[in-house]
């Protein structure tokens, strides 16, 4: 054999060894995150908590039936008087784990898809980690450190926030791998991700990330100098942006008639921010702990100085031994410094307005839309999981470093256990009853980070004699534990029965022709034998059909409850006061309300007798009543055109759904009031209707669904304007006779979206294609220029993100020998 073949042998012998190692350490991973959530596999329950069941699991429903009848389910007509769902985003119907609804029940497909995401979690900031040069068991320790911190747990109760921050660290390493090697390929990863980012529905997750490539590229980057560096991560993000943009173009074009489009009151942007006091919980878990599915949290009540009664996150712990390993690797080494300094940024960031951030965001453009910044706490856990994979590798072969690590996760452990002793002496203003329930709380979690942190330091001491192997698999044990044991209450399964509960109520309505609307303006009753506060609440918020259960039941409901609503219903829900609600909602055709204890609760909302009840659900118990109210479709016998204030308060005004007005914007002339006619509704889908009109003279044809760019209007097949009557709903003009009237949603920019995005792909395939010929030609070796990611002595060919590293590349080589 000659030195070269035997050369390439031991090449492909070491690949496959690296392949096989790769191997076990994903097993690892999918394993762990599998045996934390094993309850929810193995049929204890379904991922339905909190948003999960009241948003999520219903929603998912819908979106099933109408990925099921072979149609892309781009408009929502149950949520108000109608919303976009591409355009909104935030139901993620252009993300791949959509499909999941083809073959799976909504609700398994839900749990599913969260289950998914975590792994993704893990897999995404392990495969970041090794990008950053660590090795395979400093890689685990990102994964688990990332994928079992309480922000990441707590958010599988809402499939939005937690895909897109599952998403996150992949998409960082892409970039890494780009801004360090450059080629096609490796950019082609980056778009791939950038829109996986983006579809999950989380556009400010998005944002954040590509904003924040220069950023990385520059701070984490090595070699080509800062400038080059810079340039590729501003091509990064323009690339990412490209591939986004069939999701963030139909986003962009509906924001401005969204809720988000104005700026967020102070009371609505503190109460989604990360109280302080929970900064310290990022060290010692439990500090406000209630029960599970506990609705309110009485601690959080008195601590967060918040008008929410319980957190969005239900822990955010996020590790005393990552913590401990973070601090560690920052002493010697300019990566984990600027990583625990983006900790500290993303923390102040999740603080909103208790720090002075949500002020600065509401000044600027963009930013004032944001809320909920407390989502920005699994940035946290990210960083925090990348600084502590550093530390690993700092402890292979260096004895000084391992005793001084374990020497000072003994240390942590001992103040842990002091402050354990002293929770009980802290002075507090708290009641007796919540003051005991907080000393509680701390001793727990001072018990838990001792008995952590100390953990860590025997398994430094005990395995360091034992070699790199066993002290880096006691280091990932002890994490992996520390995360796990912490947070594992912080995800909480539902009965499958209590997601699904059809009654009667809903049954009424759905035999009824057409899409019958609702308003449920009180809060479901709670208390359930045998159920938790949260369980009680999706059981019966579905079967009085209140916002977003209603849609699982394909019943339409005036309230909605979802991230990006039509900022015009939002702005009437929020300025109507309780007694004036029912007789305006009659103006949009809304003909029932759901009343929960007793019936005649409908006059405390200006309802007056005689109450007239059209069905009951004695399990509720709750009563459907009827509301008087305009036809869902009619002819407008008495128009006026009107300015948007104008229509705005002739909305509001309770006697406007009584007369016989109706007002129109945008005309600029006289609309001719009809004097006699019929409509009749005769096919409807969730992107289309058809309507039959007769008509003796000229008139306005009102059809109470709301009004929305994207709508188009035929009248016997030629287009005809579509405007917006009485502030919220459209309508068309339509001539004397017998006439077919057609209303059509498409998502305005979705087309062109993916047109930029496959111009981008295009462009990426025409670049591979250009390299590789002239790689053919000897011109080219096919490679960009920069040098090539870390890699490690000792890990042998896999410790590069290519499979073996090329003898041709200088860069590389030299690499290895500065390690």
């Amino acid at each position: 054999m000659t030195s070269r073949s035997r050369a390439q042998a031991d090449a492909k012998l070491a690949a496959r060894s690296a392949s096989g190692t790769a191997r076990r350490h994903v097993a690892i991973l999918v394993a762990g995150i599998a045996l934390f959530l094993s309850p929810a596999w193995l049929g204890g329950g379904l991922l339905l908590a909190r948003d999960g069941g009241r948003m999520h699991a219903p929603v998912k429903r819908f979106l099933a039936s109408e990925l099921a009848g072979g149609h892309l389910p781009e408009w929502n007509p149950y949520l108000g008087l109608g919303m976009p769902v591409v355009g909104a985003a935030v139901d993620a119907v252009q993300h791949p784990f959509t499909l999941l609804l083809l073959v799976l029940p909504a609700e398994w497909a839900l749990t599913a898809w969260v289950l998914l995401s975590v792994v993704a979690a893990a897999l995404g900031a392990s495969w970041w980690a090794r990008v950053l040069g660590a090795s395979r068991a400093a890689g685990l320790v990102a994964g688990f450190g990332f994928a079992l911190a309480g922000p990441i747990v707590s958010a599988t109760d809402n499939v939005t926030y937690l895909t897109a921050v599952a998403t996150l660290p992949a998409f960082f390493a892409a970039a890494h791998l780009w801004i360090a090697r450059g080629g096609p390929a490796r950019l082609a990863a980056l778009a791939g991700l950038s829109y996986l980012l983006a579809a999950a529905g989380d556009a400010q997750s998005w944002g954040f990330a590509a904003l924040a490539l220069p950023v990385l590229a520059v701070g984490l980057g090595e070699g080509d100098g800062a400038g080059r560096r810079l340039l590729r991560g501003v091509a990064a993000a323009a690339v990412a942006t490209v591939a986004a943009a069939p999701v963030l173009l139909p986003l962009a074009l509906w924001l401005p008639h969204s809720s988000r489009a104005g700026a967020i009151d102070a009371v609505a942007r503190q109460r989604w921010s990360l109280a302080p006091v929970r900064l310290l919980e990022i060290a010692v878990p439990h500090l406000l702990r209630a029960p599970p599915g506990a609705k309110i949290w009485p601690l959080h009540v008195a601590l967060a100085d918040s008008s929410s009664l319980a957190p969005w996150a239900v822990s955010v712990y996020l590790g005393a031994t990552a913590l401990v390993l973070a601090a560690f690797a920052a002493l010697r080494d300019r990566r984990a410094r600027l990583l625990l300094a983006a900790v500290g940024l993303v923390c102040w960031m999740a603080l909103g307005d208790h720090a002075g951030f949500g002020g600065i965001a509401a000044a600027l453009p963009i930013l004032r839309g944001l809320r909920y910044w407390e989502k920005m706490a699994p940035w946290a856990a990210l960083f925090l999981a990348q600084a502590a994979a550093l530390a690993v590798d700092r402890l292979d072969g260096d004895a000084l470093a391992a005793r001084r690590l374990a020497a000072a996760s003994a240390g942590v452990a001992a103040l842990a256990l002091a402050g354990a002793l002293l929770a009980g002496a802290l002075p507090t203003h708290l009641p007796p009853d919540l003051a005991r329930d907080l000393a509680d709380n701390l001793r727990d979690g001072f018990l838990h980070a001792a008995a952590f942190s100390g953990a860590l330091a025997a398994a430094i001491a005990v395995s360091a004699r034992r070699g790199r192997s066993a002290m880096a698999a006691g280091v990932v044990a002890v994490v992996a534990l520390d995360l796990a044991a912490a947070n594992v209450g912080a995800y909480e399964l539902h009965s499958p029965a209590v997601a699904v509960s059809p009654g009667p109520l809903a049954a009424y309505l759905r035999a009824r022709p057409g899409i019958e609307r609702v308003v449920t303006p009180f809060e479901p009753l709670v208390d359930r034998p045998g159920l938790t506060a949260d369980e009680s609440s999706n059981l019966l918020g579905a079967r009085t059909l209140a916002s977003a259960w209603n849609v699982g039941e394909r019943v339409g409901n005036f309230d909605t409850y979802t991230g990006a609503a039509p900022a015009r219903a939002d702005e009437i829900e929020r300025r109507l006061s309780p007694d004036r609600l029912l007789p305006v909602v009659g103006l949009w055709g809304v003909a029932h309300v759901v009343v929960p204890g007793r019936a005649d609760q409908a006059e405390k909302l200006g309802l007056r007798p005689p109450i007239q009840i059209e069905a009951e659900d004695p399990t509720a118990p709750a009563w459907l009543v009827a509301v008087p109210h305009r036809p869902r479709a009619y002819l407008a016998s008495r128009v006026r055109e009107a300015s948007a204030d104008e229509a705005r308060a002739f909305a509001l005004d309770p006697a406007s759904a009584a007369s016989d007005l109706t007002v129109v914007e945008g005309v600029g002339r006289a609309v001719p009031g009809g004097s006699g006619g019929e409509v009749v509704l005769e096919v409807e889908t969730s992107t289309s209707v058809r309507l039959a009109v007769r008509t003796a003279t000229p008139a306005l044809l009102v059809l109470n669904d709301a009004w929305a760019p994207g709508w188009t209007a035929l009248v016997d097949g030629a287009p005809v304007a579509v405007l917006r009557a009485n502030y919220l709903v459209r309508s068309v003009e339509v001539p004397a006779g017998l006439h077919r009237v057609i209303f059509r949603y498409r998502t305005p920019g979705l087309l062109a979206g993916w047109l930029v995005a496959a111009a981008g792909g295009l462009a990426l395939v025409a670049w591979h294609a250009r390299r590789r010929l002239r790689s053919q030609r000897g011109g080219d070796p096919g490679r960009a220029g920069g040098p090539r990611g870390p890699i490690r002595p000792g890990d042998g060919p896999s410790a590069s993100t290519d499979p073996v590293p090329d003898p041709a590349d200088d860069r590389s080589a030299a690499r290895v020998n500065r390690a």
